[in-house]
């Protein structure tokens, strides 16, 4: 048994393990090596015995934890910061989200951000797409790409003033 957003509570029958929260952390680590790497990961597992979850987490330590094990591994490795976190909560509609957002900076090369989301709706026990997502709270995918670009024009037009002033 889970809550919402809203409180109401939500009776999850299918865990994996029984006495674990919803979600959980299946991956940790803080380690640092110096001139090598830097590491602090938290690799989230989603504790819901179901074929499209079971994929999530799969998905998840295939992407999230093996970089980490590889970059630890690796003895070409050099000057690498890597960071993940993740976010998740059960909103009104009893469709749980997850957001990870991962940051790679390796050496002089740019940095990178990765964020992957997962949806998945407990009453239908499936995967739920962002364009469902949006359909039920009445808005439309253009409506919302719109609104994200503008925004995205906003913030880059404060970035370049803030050059101009130094």
């Amino acid at each position: 048994e889970t809550t919402n957003q809203l409180g109401q509570r939500i009776l999850i029958a299918n865990k994996i393990k029984k006495t674990d929260d919803i979600i959980g952390t299946s991956y940790e680590s803080k380690d640092k090596q110096t001139g090598k790497y830097s590491l602090d990961v938290k690799i989230p597992y989603i504790n819901i015995n179901n074929s499209t979850v079971r994929q999530y987490n799969n998905e998840i330590e295939q992407i999230f934890k093996q970089k980490a094990l590889d970059i630890m591994a690796s003895s070409e490795t050099k000057d690498v910061v890597y960071t993940v976190d993740y976010v998740a909560y059960i909103n009104a509609n009893n469709v749980l989200s997850i957001a990870i957002r991962s940051i790679l900076k390796e050496g002089s090369n740019a940095q990178r951000t990765i964020i992957q989301t997962y949806n998945y709706d407990f009453h239908n026990e499936k995967e739920i797409s962002l364009e469902d997502i949006l359909n039920r709270k009445g808005l439309n995918e253009n409506t919302v790409q719109n609104v994200v670009i503008e925004r995205i024009k906003q913030e880059q037009a404060k970035v370049e003033e803030l050059e101009k002033l130094g």
